[in-house]
Formats: structure tokens, C-alpha cells, sequence
């Protein structure tokens, strides 16, 4: 017969489970398995994993939802993948980003209130500096003049503009700019 002590309560009202000095109310040792089931029946429960690289996990029965508390990274997932994550520091410089559901937009926010830049999944539709987009590229500068900047590292940049049958293009070389049919500077 094994005689070693599988449950304690000490004194203080501790109850070590795997332990026998309980630091807490409940505390649950075991290196091979860290992991305590709470459950409605069978099927129906939630598992808490705390793992030896220091992450805590919270799965649900089949492991189809959870949440992973690692580092200074909070994410949220369906099945294997990370549906979402969230980056906390105390630095306010460090951004982070949030699911706003309600909107089917993705913001991410550095070191503010307001987001940065937003992605809204419902439109197809990115915003920078802008949280309601209304075009594919929507770009607010507030009062920076310079709202946009291209640049190539040999001596053009072009852009091109398009629609159904026609391009047309903004060209810059060697300090001279034009607008037109071609994608190489052209004379006006």
C-alpha cells in the first residue's frame, strides 16, 4: 500500500492537494500534470493550465476556446489558432491592439485613446488616424499638413492610378514631376 499523503489541510484551514505546506486556500502541485478541471458534467468543463515557461491557459472541453496568459501577451483563440492578442507594457509607448466586434474592426493604439490605425474586416476598409474609414485608404493627418509619403530609393517614384480601362501615373525624376498615360516622366 502507498502511504504518502495525497490531500492536506493544515491548520490555518490550507488545503494542499499534492503539497503538504498549502500556501493558500487551495493549492494544486503537480509537475507532470499542472492543470485543475472545473466541470458541469462530463462533456461541459473548463481546464486551467499553468505551464513550466510560466504561461497560464484556460481550455474549454475539446479545446475549441481559450485563453493564454504568457509574458506580457494575453491571447484569446479558437482550436490551435490565436484569434486575437493583446500586447500589455508599462511602457506607454509599447501599442496594442483590440477586436471591436461590434463594428467587425480590428484598432490598433500606441501609447493613446485613440487608435492608430484601423482595420474594418466588415468593408474591407483600412483607416490611419481614422477609426471610421470611407474608402479602402483612409488617411487622417489631423494638423499635419504632409499626410503621405512615397518614396524609392533609386532616382523615381511613381504611382499609379486605375480603373476599369485606363492608368494613369504620377511620376517624380530628377527633381521634376508629371502626370499622365506613362509610367516613366514624361513632358506636359
Amino acid at each position: 500500500a502507498d502511504n504518502s499523503t495525497m490531500m492536506r489541510i493544515t491548520s490555518a484551514g490550507n488545503v494542499g492537494i499534492g503539497t503538504t505546506g498549502p500556501n493558500n486556500k487551495l493549492e494544486v502541485l503537480d509537475a507532470s500534470n499542472p492543470a485543475l478541471r472545473i466541470a458541469y458534467d462530463g462533456s461541459n468543463y473548463v481546464t486551467h493550465q499553468y505551464t513550466s515557461a510560466g504561461n497560464y491557459k484556460i481550455v474549454t472541453a475539446g479545446g475549441n476556446r481559450y485563453v493564454d496568459l504568457e509574458s506580457n501577451y494575453l491571447n484569446i483563440g479558437t482550436g490551435q489558432d490565436v484569434d486575437i492578442r493583446l500586447q500589455f507594457n508599462a511602457n506607454s509607448n509599447v501599442g496594442y491592439q483590440l477586436w471591436d466586434e461590434d463594428n467587425a474592426r480590428f484598432d490598433f493604439y500606441k501609447g493613446s485613446d485613440s487608435p492608430t490605425l484601423s482595420v474594418d474586416t466588415a468593408n474591407a476598409r483600412v483607416g490611419i488616424g481614422e477609426t471610421s474609414p470611407v474608402r479602402k485608404l483612409d488617411v487622417n493627418s489631423s494638423t499635419t499638413d504632409i499626410v503621405a509619403r512615397f518614396t524609392s530609393t533609386d532616382n523615381r517614384a511613381t504611382i499609379q492610378l486605375s480603373d476599369n480601362d485606363t492608368n494613369r501615373y504620377i511620376n517624380t525624376e530628377n527633381s521634376a514631376i508629371s502626370l499622365g498615360p506613362n509610367s516613366s516622366l514624361h513632358s506636359n
